[in-house]
């Protein structure tokens, strides 16, 4: 049984010390995955938020994935969202409330932990199914899941959600640039802003 308070964002931030959480969606073939181990992670979503907001299109998208996938000695790379950042909020928090189960469940020692969590496509159906009730983040979340769930399927591959302190909140809401839902498409992402809100030139989902 895993510890809510352990995976609150406060506990996680330092006691509050960082303003967000950055976060994002993978596909990966095992828990042995270098990217399901938080250490790893970590370094990956820096790389990873750096490369969305350099990138001035799809194709430099792909490219700059190629980059991570060989600078990290990944046998596979599969992202579904850039970077994603929620304020004041932990998704592993909520996930465990939701009563999903792991295949793996990592974190780092110190004040501000790194966490990555592994699970199934099934446990997907264990979240709520209306957005009614939640929080923005919470919805959000939830959202990306369902779409995340089928492919996840498809491909025989488990979820994996890594998750790291951040700082800025609103720096997330601008930056990316405008990608059309064909271009998400070719570039394997569901999604391509990092918050819940609408705001600049992200995109609704």
């Amino acid at each position: 049984m895993n510890d809510l308070g352990e995976y609150s964002f406060r506990t996680l931030s330092s006691g509050g010390l960082h303003h967000c959480m950055d976060y994002m969606l993978l596909l990966v073939e095992s828990t042995d995955a270098p990217e399901t181990f938080p250490e790893v992670a970590q370094r990956i979503l820096a790389a990873q938020y750096d490369s969305d907001d350099s990138a001035i299109s799809g194709d430099e998208v792909l490219r700059r994935d190629s980059l991570i996938k060989l600078g990290f000695s990944l046998k596979s790379y599969r992202p579904l969202t850039p970077v994603l950042v929620a304020n004041a909020w932990s998704p592993l928090e909520f996930l465990i409330s939701s009563g999903v189960r792991f295949d793996a469940l990592r974190k780092t020692g110190g004040a501000s932990q790194s966490v990555t969590a592994v699970f199934g496509f099934e446990e997907i159906s264990k979240l709520p199914l209306r957005s009614h009730g939640l929080s923005p983040d919470e919805a959000f979340l939830v959202h990306l899941l369902t779409i995340a769930s089928p492919i996840a399927k498809s491909e025989m591959a488990l979820v994996c959600l890594a998750a790291v302190p951040g700082w800025s909140w609103e720096a997330a809401t601008e930056g990316l640039i405008h990608l059309s839902p064909m271009e998400m498409r070719d570039i394997g992402r569901i999604i391509w802003r990092r918050t819940p809100k609408n705001s600049g030139n992200q995109q609704q989902a």
